[in-house]
């Protein structure tokens, strides 16, 4: 009882049925799956560095683009409201711990065969409600943590919005990310051969993009919301709403 997908030994792909037809177009699970079950020992140690560097190279040139976001909005955001800056490292961080989840859960669902292409509408549709009840959750603990170090309430309000924001987008690119790579290795495979599918693998590629697009997407979350609360909604006027509401008041509007 109950909703199992379909595995492959359960079904003929030669009797050219739709399961043969899914599976023989199953271009997110099988490579994947061949990668993992791949010895680590027989790579040596040149091979893994010449197919590791590439990525980490492009990477850290996409990662300081952090740095440039920051820079734009250094007066507005960065020198007046320190508080975003002494907790911007819990932000960022928790993004990326929730959509490593994800990333990791995914990868794992499509190495057991779990995953299948018939089932990743329920997938996403699985993901984006947990998405939405940690971001509930992991907003309240971060409001009430900015509250504990003597911060207004009105920082802690704005911590709190950003981290439902960054949990909900972060478990999302997570999940969609190793199954992005699969299909990528799958048509570089096809295009080009195996040695730059290898570059695409999504146990090796995954993570470590995810890390590097949750630092510049968390970073523009954090100063995009921190700004329209802080000049928009407010319009300058947090430091008056501070004194109605004192530090000792810890109670979390729910926008």
């Amino acid at each position: 009882d109950g909703d199992v997908s379909p595995r492959r030994e359960d079904f003929d792909e030669s009797d050219g049925g739709e399961f043969g037809h899914v599976f023989e177009h199953d271009a997110i699970l099988d490579d994947t799956m061949n990668e993992l079950e791949e010895s680590y020992w027989d790579e040596s140690v040149i091979q893994s560095t010449k197919r590791r560097a590439p990525l980490l190279l492009i990477l850290l040139v996409l990662q300081s683009f952090s740095s440039i976001i920051l820079a734009i909005f250094e007066d507005s955001i960065v020198k007046r409201h320190h508080s975003i800056v002494l907790f911007l490292t819990m932000i960022v961080g928790t993004g990326g711990n929730a959509g490593g989840q994800s990333a990791a859960a995914v990868l794992q669902g499509i190495a057991t065969g779990d995953i299948q292409p018939s089932n990743l509408a329920k997938l996403m549709a699985k993901e984006v409600r947990v998405a939405c009840l940690l971001g509930v959750i992991i907003s309240v603990f971060g409001y009430f943590r900015c509250r504990v170090q003597e911060q207004t309430h009105i920082d802690s309000v704005v911590v709190a919005v950003i981290l439902v924001f960054i949990v909900i987008t972060s478990i999302v690119v997570g999940t969609v990310l190793p199954i992005f790579f699969g299909a990528m290795q799958r048509l570089f495979r096809r295009e080009f051969g195996d040695s730059v599918a290898a570059y695409c693998d999504p146990a090796n590629t995954s993570i470590p993009a995810f890390q590097v697009l949750m630092d510049i997407i968390g970073m523009m979350i954090t100063v995009s919301v921190a700004y329209t609360v802080y000049y928009i909604i407010l319009d300058g006027t947090e430091d008056s709403l501070e004194e109605e509401c004192p530090k000792s008041h810890l109670m979390l509007p729910l926008l």
